[in-house]
């Protein structure tokens, strides 16, 4: 089970991947696979209380339109 998730928004795919390889480094684990939908990009670790973070980077004006 998992106790909290977090969810917390960055300015670009750089700090994205920046901070969850500084928490990797750090005793983190990959919590999942890296996500790129082209107009967000998701990494996700579980941290040493066994929280989840994940860590994205979304660019709302390569969202998809919806029809």
């Amino acid at each position: 089970t998992t106790e909290v998730i977090t969810a917390l928004s960055v300015d670009s795919k750089e700090k994205v991947d920046k901070l969850v390889d500084i928490a990797l480094a750090s005793g983190g684990k990959i919590s999942n696979e890296p996500q790129d939908h082209g107009w967000m990009y998701v990494r996700s670790f579980e941290d040493l209380d066994g929280h989840i973070w994940e860590v994205f980077y979304m660019d709302e004006s390569k969202m998809p339109k919806n029809q």
